[in-house]
């Protein structure tokens, strides 16, 4: 009888009345069950009192015959509630074995890893969940080649989008494809990140994408493209160093053999103090070779 009127206290939303009855019924009850503990957690979960209630929510998880996903979902939102991120992991863990398709738990997990700094777990329970398939939207994609790159991964970063950009599952706009190019330019395949970064460049608001493009060209020794790239930026302008890109320029045109046009581009990155130096290096050997200019 003391049961029914806790439950009944409960059912009207009487939290608090319904608490107290439970609490008196269990100091006479012989072996209670796990709803009535899962019964008394939500009462004190209602009632804001995490830690009443995630004590008996915890109770009600190990008395119960199997795993109930419900009463692990209790006790998980009582643990993250009161940032317990390190007893919420096992719970996860149990979580996702009662309901291994659900996304949800995968992203929890990693988040929670993230939290503690843990990284490398972090990105390894998003890397199980996008080989099990379990991954389906646009940021659960960006997100693993995000942890991928922090973890120093990235070519695996890179394969990563470059897959799900053909798969039409990431959007192919400039934000995607600027980092698809860093994590090629990251995993030294300069030759693969030309492409991305032209696509993103031409995208841009400002000529800084074109810079890193023309950089990428002079890795590859390619000293046309890395001219056409560096006059890209100069002309979409918005450059922070626009000293740089003078400079860039110069260099491009010495290695093109084209000296008046190299030394054109030199004299405009004089003024620029971080680059006056080398400037002024390049035109004194500009000079030496052709002294009458």
């Amino acid at each position: 009888i003391k049961y029914v009127i806790a439950h009944l206290y409960m059912v009207e939303g009487d939290w608090r009345r319904g608490a107290q009855a439970l609490e008196e019924w269990f100091r006479t009850a012989k072996n209670p069950n796990a709803g009535a503990y899962y019964l008394l957690a939500v009462a004190y979960y209602q009632l804001s009192e995490f830690q009443k209630a995630l004590t008996n929510a915890i109770k009600a998880a190990q008395l119960s015959e199997k795993p109930s996903e419900n009463r692990l979902q209790l006790v998980l939102a009582l643990q993250l509630q009161l940032q317990k991120y390190n007893d919420a992991l096992p719970t996860l863990g149990e979580l996702i074995s009662v309901n291994p398709s659900n996304k949800t738990y995968w992203i929890q997990l990693s988040s929670i890893y993230a939290q503690l700094q843990n990284y490398a777990d972090a990105t390894a329970v998003m890397q199980v969940a996008y080989s099990g398939g379990i991954l389906h939207d646009e940021s659960d994609y960006t997100r693993l080649a995000d942890l991928l790159m922090y973890i120093s991964v990235p070519y695996r970063a890179a394969t990563v989008l470059t897959t799900e950009l053909k798969n039409h599952h990431v959007k192919g706009d400039a934000k995607a494809y600027e980092k698809l190019a860093n994590a090629w330019i990251a995993a030294r395949e300069y030759k693969k990140a030309v492409e991305p970064l032209e696509k993103a460049a031409q995208e841009s608001k400002d000529g800084e994408l074109y810079m890193r493009l023309g950089q990428v060209h002079v890795q590859l020794s390619e000293w046309p493209e890395a001219a056409e790239a560096f006059k890209h930026a100069v002309d979409k302008g918005g450059l922070k160093d626009p000293g740089v890109a003078y400079e860039m320029m110069g260099i491009s045109m010495y290695n093109l053999k084209k000296l008046s046009e190299a030394r054109d581009w030199f004299k405009r990155a004089l003024p620029y103090k971080n680059h006056s130096k080398t400037a002024r290096g390049y035109l004194q050997l500009i000079e030496s070779k052709s002294p009458r200019g």
